[in-house]
């Protein structure tokens, strides 16, 4: 389960995260002085409703929602906090707080309506209405018609329309047409607070700082605002990620990822409740937002959100709630090292033995330990059933048994085990980079199987039992020190009772341990009824935090053209994955003319080529090339069993991959594919072939790359801009040889 988001740089020497509220898209306002650990920011969300009664309009600064009203689903707007302090500049871990106000005005309305009135029909007690003057007069010679066409605001009759009199059957009232509206003057909801007017956002305070305090006192918010707007917290409304402070003891405040809302105080104040890593976020403390009733007039609503960080040491003396300062002050967690970039320019968390792309995700590199789960429900039968293939002991070497991993990988088709295990897969993949250890805690259900309805009610059913603080070390699944948990995998024997697939759940999750969050879990179901080593090894890759390739996925709609783990197929990674995971170093070709390159299997060998279009090396539109053969996790390849062959990727990596902004979950390429025949999978390059900007192979990948404001490469405009050609292919002694010419012709 991928969750997208975005990764901003802090070009300060203090800790900047950033609040949004309530709209779609919004100019940031930031204020306050920029020091090393302090700051604070604020941004403003308004709403305005148009002249009209039923025609409400959600307005903001780059984008309007029009015809917003009662009874539609609600709006979506998220607010968080990222830490997207650079930690090889010295950012660390900081802590954060919210405060939301809101001002709200409303104008009555007038309608504004014709002299004379017109004839309606009984029947539909709408207007008659003529496309013609002419028409109306031929109908209705006795009576006066309208000069002009007339449109009733009210039920949208538009057209010529006949005036009534003294005596008409259909009522000598008849009644008169609105032809608009006109608003009176504004009045605040909120007493005693008025409008800003042209607030300037480059300073702090500006009077939009000025509005009225959403103070929580009543949780229901009876406030008047909240007669005509509901807010949807994380959750059903306070549900697992938000808890109220007047609910709790003190004493038992415990840190964790939830906000925490001071309902006690009147500050309005809202505390995120532990510390926030760098390159790491909060959960949402609000969701959407819902118009429940329609204001009688015209209205503006502006919601104003105000953020303060703290690093730890600011925390004590800071004015903060005393309980909220006293769990967060006594709970610094682990500070992770963070090791140096490869040439992908990726900054790895961890420590210099074991790290990843992120402090959430498995590490990439080294020797990290999973806890997995494995799962049977109460009613089960333990003994005497034919689909039940596995043991627990069974599973447990599917996940981490490698003792063949000096053999080659021989699997016949048809057999039941895909891979040997997972660790094998990933030992293999990485070249012995990569070594997944762990331990397995078996567990049966509280209830029978039929009385589950969804895969977190087992997560959280799991954790809370067999996953307790007190029933196992959680210090030891933390290899690299950054106060997340390795991986955690919940394996269920039997199946489901509910549709579902197998997946990992988004990045934050409410469970923590001894200090340790569990961050990201891997479900998985049926491990019970036969080896499902790929399904895990493809979690796993989500995991170590990349996202899906396969047909359907939001990088391509179509999948890759080739047989890989993270297109639904049973094969190794692409060399692009294993140079994002440090597991391989590309050779890089960059300059005009003709180089001669020379490639061991990738299958087995850390060894593959990126290509720059037109020589430009801060082009990110990639030609990536790999030398595969039927070898390792590449055994049921359909390339050439006698030599192998070239395959070339086309992949346009994201700009901001590059410079530190980049969060969990996000994908490093914004489109991968394989050069492959249209409608034929697994196209590779033997001798006599050749690829030129001019091969007529994708039938997916676009022809043209479309520049944005965010790609910092030159634009590539077409494929035959790109002036690379690979010719002059050779294998020989299972290496592949090839001439990569770069022209400017």
């Amino acid at each position: 389960m991928t969750r997208l988001k975005t990764r901003k740089k802090n070009t300060s020497r203090r800790k900047t995260l950033q609040m949004t509220a309530l709209l779609l898209a919004l100019a940031i306002l930031m204020g306050g002085a920029f020091a090393w650990r302090d700051t604070n920011q604020h941004k403003t969300n308004e709403f305005a409703g148009g002249g009209a009664r039923y025609e409400l309009r959600l307005i903001e600064e780059f984008q309007e929602v029009d015809d917003w009203d009662v009874g539609q689903p609600p709006i979506d707007k998220k607010v968080r906090v990222h830490n997207v302090g650079d930690p090889l500049r010295g950012y660390k871990e900081a802590y954060a707080r919210i405060q939301i106000k809101e001002y709200m005005e409303i104008s009555s309305i007038t309608e504004i309506e014709t002299p004379h009135r017109y004839m309606i029909n009984p029947e539909t007690g709408r207007f008659y209405t003529y496309p013609s003057r002419g028409a109306a007069m031929a109908e209705w010679p006795e009576h006066e018609v309208s000069a002009t066409s007339l449109t009733d605001s009210v039920t949208g009759d538009s057209g010529f329309m006949v005036r009534t009199q003294a005596g008409d059957k259909h009522g000598q009232y008849g009644k008169r047409v609105v032809i608009g509206y006109t608003a009176g003057t504004a009045v605040s909801v909120m007493p005693g607070v008025t409008r800003a007017v042209n607030p300037d956002h480059q300073v702090h305070p500006n009077g939009e700082c000025d509005y009225s305090v959403h103070d929580f006192l009543d949780p229901l918010s009876t406030e008047a605002i909240h007669e005509y707007v509901k807010w949807h917290l994380n959750g059903a409304d306070y549900e697992d990620r938000v808890e109220i402070l007047s609910e709790w003891d003190e004493d038992d405040l415990e840190p964790g990822e939830y906000w925490l809302v001071d309902d006690v105080t009147g500050e309005g104040w809202v505390y995120w409740m532990q510390a926030i890593p760098a390159k790491d976020q909060t959960a949402d403390f609000m969701k959407a937002v819902s118009l429940i009733q329609l204001p009688d007039g015209a209205f503006y609503y502006a919601v104003h959100v105000e953020m303060e960080g703290l690093s730890f040491d600011e925390l004590e003396g800071s004015g903060w709630h005393s309980a909220v300062v006293g769990v967060l002050a006594g709970n610094q967690g682990p500070q992770p090292g963070y090791v140096g970039e490869n040439r992908i320019g990726w900054q790895y968390v961890g420590t210099e033995d074991t790290y990843g792309l992120y402090s959430s995700s498995l590490p990439c590199v080294g020797k990290p330990k999973i806890l997995v789960f494995v799962v049977d429900f109460l009613n089960d039968p333990r003994t005497g059933v034919p689909w039940w293939n596995l043991s627990v002991s069974d599973i447990e070497k599917n996940f981490f048994d490698l003792s063949r991993i000096n053999d080659p990988v021989e699997i016949p088709f048809g057999h039941p085990v895909d891979y040997y295990s997972l660790r094998d897969f990933y030992y293999r993949s990485s070249y012995g980079k990569l070594d997944i250890t762990g331990d397995v805690v078996a567990y049966t259900s509280q209830k029978i199987r039929s009385e589950y309805t969804n895969a977190y009610e087992i997560i959280d059913e799991v954790m809370e039992i067999a996953g307790a603080e007190d029933a196992l070390d959680w210090s030891q699944y933390d290899s690299n020190g950054t106060g997340h948990a390795d991986g955690v995998y919940i394996a269920l024997r039997n199946q489901t009772p509910f549709p579902s697939s197998i997946f990992v759940t988004q990045p934050v999750l409410k469970h923590l341990r001894a200090g340790i969050r569990i961050s990201r879990v891997a479900f998985l179901h049926g491990v019970g009824i036969q080896s499902d080593v790929f399904g895990a090894a493809h979690e796993t890759c989500h995991m170590l935090g990349l996202p899906d390739v396969y047909a359907g996925a939001f990088l391509n709609p179509n999948g890759t053209g080739a047989n890989i783990t993270m297109d639904g197929s049973l094969g190794d990674l692409p060399g692009i994955m294993k140079y994002i995971y440090n597991w391989i170093e590309p050779m890089h070709i960059d300059t005009v003319g003709e180089t001669r390159v020379a490639l061991a299997s990738i299958s087995k060998t850390p060894q593959c080529v990126v290509i720059h279009p037109r020589g430009d090396k801060d082009n990110l539109h990639w030609f990536v090339v790999e030398y595969i053969t039927r070898v390792n996790n590449d055994f049921r390849s359909p390339v050439r069993l006698t030599t192998g062959g070239l395959r070339i990727w086309r992949s346009s990596m994201v700009p901001v991959f590059f410079t530190g902004d980049f969060f969990n979950y996000n994908s490093p390429y914004e489109y991968i594919e394989s050069v492959h025949h249209p409608g034929v999978r697994n196209h590779f390059f033997y001798p006599g072939d050749s690829f030129t900007p001019f091969t007529a192979l994708n039938s997916y990948y676009p022809l043209d790359f479309q520049n944005h404001s965010s790609t910092r490469s030159r634009t590539v405009t077409a494929w035959a801009d790109s002036g690379i050609y690979l010719e002059n292919i050779a294998i020989e002694d299972r290496e592949a040889c090839f001439t990569v010419a770069i022209r400017e012709d």
